[in-house]
């Protein structure tokens, strides 16, 4: 944040990180231990400044506002929150449609997007189990009524319940009926016709690949990991990689850099730009608009504006724009799982990324052949990028999951760059088979070889699971959590 005369170069990075520190620390520890914590470290940045900067008293300003501002935003979610407890009862009738689903211990286990209860309009969504519901009745976003038994959640600071809260789901329930009854005459949002090709896409392909090779086709893809074995998700969560099945930032970056720099070639630089921005907004809803893939969107489409209005755009300003409108929305999300490795693998790479580039030119410079230099050029950002991931989401994997495994920086080496290819060939594939058929299956048939190929990679580290550890004891985890802290701390003020 280098600046003159009091001017903040990056006003959007420092609102951002500001509010999310503030709304996590209220999520986190509550009022009452927040009032002793936010004073220190407010002293402590106000100290730093007035000691490194001088005249930056305008920084100091902004982060009170921003600070107050994200009071005021936790304080109204808090109490929507504390509301929705009056809904709490038996035979509560319910309108709304289905946001998720899955297979739970006592039945299939339903995230409707609750619209009324009992007639009375909502703005959250309710977890409710059906017990003997059969899946292929369900629809997603399709209008459905149900009655159901609901019950708020007993302990908010369990990790099952926050993350749920993080999602905006605020009650919990099961219904004895076991049926939807679906309301007649209903307008389908586009988010409706946006499932049925998922869906599409989906059987399009396991009806290629019917086993792990489609499923991981499919995780990389669109982040459904329902194809897939336990076997083979075990296998990557022992490798440290999890973070691949998952819709992210990387699956963002890629298919849109991918389209833009296909456009680039035919259509103006504005032109280009707005179709990706197009693009990824659908790929946003496609996702079901998962915070980690808002985060990437919103970032990406600041740097496709930049293009339009022809302005260079900062990725710690986007980055922090982006954590602002998500937490805006929903401050509970500071505390989703998904958001915090993908906001602090974001933030390393946007922090380090001249560092990552300045470190590939010199290794690119020791050599003349041109193939040695994209083979040096790709080892050394693919090592650096994955240093920096790694380190920065290492406090999020101990304190949070309680685990962390060290074959994460070799499974990631190994993991990226193919599951990026794997990516654009088979979501090209998925495509083409589900609107033309035959079309798609050559795309297909080298994805399926690829994750082959990877899936026997992973399998073989995954040998060593000695190497991966679960975290019960706090002092360890403190112990990590700091460790990680420092390397950051050193990498950012080391000469």
């Amino acid at each position: 944040m280098k600046s003159e005369s009091g001017y903040v170069k990056r006003p959007l990075a420092l609102i951002g990180l500001t509010f999310f520190l503030t709304v996590w620390s209220l999520t986190t520890f509550g009022y009452s231990l927040i009032a002793i914590i936010l004073p220190l470290l407010f002293s402590a940045v106000g100290l730093t400044m007035i000691l490194k900067y001088k005249k930056r008293a305008i920084i100091l300003v902004m982060t009170f506002v921003t600070f107050m501002s994200a009071c005021l935003c936790f304080f109204v979610a808090d109490r929507n929150l504390k509301n929705a407890s009056d809904f709490c009862g038996e035979d509560r009738i319910i309108k709304g449609s289905v946001y998720d689903y899955y297979e739970g211990f006592d039945g299939i286990v339903c995230e409707i997007k609750a619209d009324s209860i009992d007639g009375i309009e909502t703005d959250f969504k309710i977890k409710v189990t059906f017990p003997q519901l059969k899946p292929d009745v369900i629809v997603k976003y399709e209008n459905i009524s149900f009655t159901a038994d609901l019950t708020k959640f007993d302990d908010y600071k369990d990790s099952y319940n926050r993350n749920s809260i993080s999602e905006k789901i605020y009650l919990s329930g099961k219904s004895e009926i076991n049926q939807f009854e679906k309301i007649r005459n209903q307008q389908h949002t586009p988010m409706y016709y946006i499932n049925l090709l998922r869906e599409k896409i989906c059987n399009a392909v396991i009806k290629f690949l019917p086993n792990d090779y489609g499923g991981l086709i499919l995780s990389f893809v669109l982040g459904e990991k329902s194809y897939l074995s336990k076997q083979v998700i075990q296998n990557f969560k022992i490798c440290g990689i999890s973070h691949l099945m998952a819709v992210s930032g990387l699956h963002v970056y890629t298919w849109s850099s991918y389209l833009y720099s296909f456009l680039i070639h035919y259509l103006s630089r504005r032109k280009a730009s707005l179709i990706a921005i197009c693009f990824t907004l659908f790929f946003m809803a496609l996702t079901g608009f998962s915070p980690s893939v808002v985060r990437a969107g919103i970032m990406m489409i600041c740097v496709y504006a930049g293009h339009i209005f022809f302005k260079q755009s900062d990725s710690l300003n986007s980055l922090g724009l982006a954590a602002l409108i998500l937490l805006i929305i929903n401050p509970f999300a500071s505390t989703n799982i998904s958001f915090m490795l993908s906001f602090s693998a974001a933030l390393g790479l946007a922090a380090f990324g001249e560092r990552i580039s300045k470190t590939t030119q010199k290794a690119e410079e020791k050599f003349k052949n041109k193939i040695v230099k994209k083979l040096s050029e790709l080892i050394t950002s693919s090592i650096s990028t994955c240093f920096i991931a790694t380190v920065f989401t290492l406090p999020i994997m101990v304190f949070y999951l309680g685990n962390f495994s060290l074959l994460n920086f070799a499974g990631n080496l190994v993991a990226v760059n193919i599951s990026m290819y794997i990516m654009i060939i088979g979501g090209i594939g998925a495509i083409l088979s589900a609107i033309i058929g035959l079309l798609g299956q050559p795309f297909l048939f080298v994805a399926g070889f690829l994750s082959k190929i990877l899936l026997k990679a992973i399998n073989f580290l995954a040998q060593f699971d000695f190497l991966y550890f679960n975290v019960d004891n706090s002092y360890v985890k403190t112990l990590i959590v700091v460790f990680a802290i420092s390397l950051i701390g050193l990498y950012i003020y080391k000469p």
